[in-house]
C-alpha cells in the first residue's frame, strides 16, 4: 500500500509573524553581522553556540528555511532588524472603545438613562451592604438626595463624598 504524503500549507509572511520572529531572535541574543571582506551576512544560531547561518533576507541556510520553506525565520528577522527594516517595538494599535454603561433597571445607555443621568459614577457589585440604611441617613443629613433605594447608590455617594463610615474592601 502506497503511503500518502502530507502536503503542508505554505506559511505566509505576515507582519505579526515577523514581529514574533524578531522578538524570539532578540530574546535569544541572535546577531546579524556583515563580513568585511565578502559582504555576506551571517546570523548567529539561537540554539547552537558557535554556529552561524548565511542569509540575504530572502534565503537562509537554517533548517527552518531550508526544510520547511518558512519565509519568516528568526535569522531573516535579525537580518532585517540589522538593516533597519524591522522595528523592535512597532506603534501599538489604539485601544478599542469601551462598551457603554447599561442600567439593568431600565436597559438604557448611560447618556439616555434617567437613573444614571448626571450621576458621574457607576458600580457593579454582587453583594449586600448591610449598613446602607445608616449610610443613607448620614448622607441625607449632609444634604444628598437619593434617586433610588439601592445599596449601590449609597456606595457610590460615599465614595464621592468621602463618607467617614464608608468602608470599601
Amino acid at each position: 500500500m502506497a503511503q500518502q504524503m502530507e502536503t503542508r500549507k505554505a506559511r505566509q509572511a505576515t507582519p505579526e509573524r515577523w514581529q514574533r520572529a524578531l522578538q524570539r531572535a532578540l530574546f535569544a541574543g541572535v546577531e546579524a553581522k556583515q563580513g568585511a571582506s565578502s559582504g555576506e551576512w551571517m546570523v548567529s544560531s539561537a540554539s547552537r553556540p558557535g554556529i552561524a547561518y548565511k542569509t540575504d533576507g530572502v534565503s537562509c541556510d537554517c533548517e527552518a528555511a531550508m526544510l520547511s520553506g518558512n519565509p519568516v525565520c528568526l535569522h531573516h528577522a535579525a537580518y532585517w532588524y540589522a538593516q533597519g527594516v524591522l522595528e523592535r517595538d512597532p506603534e501599538p494599535q489604539p485601544p478599542a472603545s469601551a462598551a457603554p454603561v447599561v442600567c439593568f433597571r431600565c436597559r438604557g445607555t448611560e447618556a439616555e438613562c434617567p437613573f444614571y443621568k448626571g450621576a458621574g459614577s457607576a458600580i457593579v457589585h454582587n453583594g449586600i451592604v448591610e449598613n446602607h440604611h445608616c449610610l443613607r441617613e448620614e448622607l441625607r443629613a449632609r444634604g444628598h438626595d437619593f434617586r433610588s433605594e439601592t445599596d449601590s447608590e449609597a456606595i457610590t455617594t460615599c465614595s464621592r463624598r468621602s463618607c467617614p463610615r464608608a468602608r470599601v474592601t
